[in-house]
């Protein structure tokens, strides 16, 4: 659900079809997706005050689909490029520690995107786009020792991203 790089690792494929015309901006619809995992482990204490230390593991995975549709236009030495990217997405956070718990978050989000593509080669590009997301999340967590044991709730975020992806691109 972020840019190209995720903790410095690519986290999503993304596919573009180009519909060629005598356009003055061209269309192009993008599909792909993405996925990221992590797992964590750490001690701390459990309670502040406790004098004992406790091993915490949290694995965390995150999916999405992504599409998307994007006009372009041919410059001198780029590609300009604007769009929107549709991203239906699920991550889940698992914990196992003194108080384990799970946490599923339920997210659709909407980023309009501009870029520019440079061309390296005939078959290769680079591209940059910078973004504006808006997400709604729904997240539901479980935790089996509290009395308050479910809860739900719902999120918006906005956030701006410079990049939101930075590729490198191979043409078919």
């Amino acid at each position: 659900m972020m840019g190209f790089f995720s903790n410095g690792l690519p986290d999503k494929v993304l596919f573009i079809i180009h519909k060629e015309g005598e356009r003055k901006f061209s269309p192009a619809f993008r599909f792909g997706i993405s996925s990221t995992n992590q797992f964590t482990k750490q001690k701390g204490t459990a309670d502040e005050g406790d004098s004992y230390f406790t091993w915490a593991e949290t694995s965390t995975r995150n999916y999405s689909a992504i599409v998307g549709y994007q006009r372009e236009r041919k410059l001198k030495i780029a590609t300009f490029f604007f769009g929107i990217d549709l991203n239906p997405g699920f991550s889940q956070i698992k914990g196992t520690n003194k108080y384990p718990g799970k946490y599923k978050n339920y997210i659709l989000t909407a980023t309009p995107f501009v870029g520019l593509k440079f061309p390296l080669s005939s078959s290769f590009s680079t591209s940059i786009e910078m973004g504006v997301s808006q997400s709604y999340m729904h997240g539901e967590y479980f935790a089996p020792c509290f009395t308050y044991a479910e809860t739900n709730d719902n999120n918006y975020l906005t956030k701006t991203s410079i990049p939101y992806s930075l590729t490198l691109n191979y043409h078919f």
